[in-house]
């Protein structure tokens, strides 16, 4: 379960994805932008193992570890390429290997992460702060590889906190001179070893 700025996702005990609240920008996922809804409706047919929800974006896995995105995409949240809200899930994250699978999701505020089966950490959407951690500041509209965990039980999500917590983080791909607990990042992003 995941809830947004005024939305929510819930997956049933069968998989099935359910989601209420607020669909202005096509949160909700339905079809139907603009339109409210006051109890929940199920997305589709299939089956899904994740979701995340930002501000008015919504994010989910498959059961088949596909990943997909809709809702608001004014920053690149959704990674579809182009700036285009979407009131049905569209299918992303095509650009890394067809054997590699995804894993885990999360959602900021305006972006987004992943971690895929090969513990490899996808971040795209808003980076007016440096949140992506891709040494820019730059807007990405595609999932972007940033960093590898060193360990094969890797997690991301984000908390809210203003700063990069590195005290259980494993990614490998910043350079030593990068300040990884700049309090400019909006939010947490923590690649974990899990016990």
């Amino acid at each position: 379960m995941s809830s947004g700025a005024g939305h929510t996702l819930a997956i049933r005990s069968d998989y099935k994805l359910f989601a209420w609240g607020r669909s202005t920008e096509g949160q909700i996922g339905d079809g139907r932008a603009q339109n409210n809804r006051l109890s929940p409706v199920q997305i589709g047919t299939n089956s899904w193992i994740a979701v995340a929800t930002g501000l008015y974006h919504s994010v989910g896995i498959k059961a088949d570890n596909t990943l997909w995105a809709w809702g608001y995409n004014n920053y690149g949240q959704l990674g579809t390429r182009q700036l285009t809200n979407y009131s049905t899930p569209q299918q992303i994250g095509l650009e890394r290997p067809v054997s590699v699978s995804w894993t885990q999701i999360a959602a900021g505020a305006y972006h987004t992460a992943a971690i895929t089966s090969t513990n490899i950490l996808y971040t795209w959407g808003l980076n007016d702060n440096g949140q992506l951690g891709d040494r820019t500041q730059n807007n990405r509209t595609i999932p972007v590889p940033i960093g590898m965990s060193t360990t094969s039980n890797a997690s991301v999500y984000f908390d809210g906190t203003s700063y990069l917590n590195t005290s259980t983080s494993y990614i490998t791909d910043w350079p030593s001179d990068v300040n990884l607990s700049s309090s400019s990042v909006d939010f947490q992003i923590e690649a974990a070893l899990l016990s």
